[in-house]
């Protein structure tokens, strides 16, 4: 954690004892907005899937603040496993959850009949929504929603909402975070604690060659490159910290870097434009297929 980024948070927000909710937070960027939380004296519970990260994490927080802090193995993949989340963030009075989790070019592969991609970034992360708010006692507890720029390399095709059609990996992925954007802002319309941010272009896990998304030339040329232009995840996790101002973000405005196309550089706030709200009856169809397919999952 760099100093002018604890002074530049310490100007900004204040999270002291309050308790907060990092899910994704062994990825690089969740991994950085749980130590800075840490360091500005938050309750953290981290959330993630590897239960040997989770604990090495907590071991590093703990080298930071010995404030309060909890963590829980979660597979975003299962329903059953996003309850047992839930009734396990019942126990605590929380303030906000940051939620980083998602996935990116992983093979294309089904559970229950939803590509793997779409139910993880978009699906069921609007499922723990829905369910988390639920409970009366969630009702002022703010969620905060990572997007994507990449929201705007993809248009929501109602005969295609998984976008299988298309045999383009960033337009997929794309797709889902275009989705995610757009189920949330409906719910800040509608009067929940929901905000948006993005974190522009980091050099995060996402790009790790494991996930096979690309050519071999593409880790080997491009991603070296990458970590030379883009921002590193310390700095990149700065935007979706601004989400925790007190005051409730305006409509249609989320936080994200202010730099040459939003990719880059100290985070301020922002509009964002989903085309597909400005057509209410293509906006309405586009809810009322992902509630249908909430109870389908």
């Amino acid at each position: 954690m760099k100093a002018k980024y604890l002074k530049f948070l310490n100007q900004k927000i204040n999270v002291e004892n309050k308790t907060i909710a990092v899910l994704g937070a062994t990825g690089s960027i969740g991994s950085s907005i749980s130590k800075y939380l840490t360091y500005l004296k938050a309750n953290v519970i981290i959330v993630g899937q590897n239960e040997g990260n989770l604990i090495k994490l907590k071991e590093e927080l703990l080298t930071i603040s010995p404030a309060n802090s909890h963590y829980f193995v979660v597979d975003f993949k299962s329903r059953q496993s996003i309850n047992e989340l839930i009734k396990y963030l019942n126990s605590f009075k929380i303030y906000a959850i940051i939620n980083t989790i998602g996935v990116y070019h992983i093979p294309l592969r089904f559970v229950n009949g939803y590509d793997e991609t779409y139910l993880i970034n978009m699906l069921n992360n609007v499922y723990f929504m829905r369910e988390f708010y639920k409970d009366e006692r969630h009702k002022k507890t703010k969620i905060i929603n990572t997007g994507s720029i990449s929201y705007c390399y993809s248009s929501i095709k109602l005969d295609d909402i998984q976008y299988l059609n298309k045999n383009n990996k960033t337009k997929h992925y794309g797709n889902t975070k275009r989705l995610l954007m757009l189920y949330s802002h409906y719910l800040k319309e509608n009067g929940y604690n929901v905000e948006l941010a993005h974190p522009g272009i980091s050099t995060t896990n996402l790009f790790n060659k494991k996930h096979n998304g690309y050519a071999n030339f593409f880790y080997v040329l491009i991603v070296p490159l990458m970590k030379i232009i883009f921002m590193k995840p310390d700095k990149a996790a700065l935007p979706l910290l601004l989400a925790l101002n007190e005051s409730n973000i305006e409509l249609n405005n989320w936080y994200g870097p202010k730099g040459i196309f939003h990719s880059w550089g100290y985070p301020n706030l922002q509009k964002y434009k989903i085309k597909e709200v400005n057509d209410s009856n293509l906006y309405s169809n586009i809810i009322n297929e992902i509630d249908r397919e909430l109870l389908n999952v």
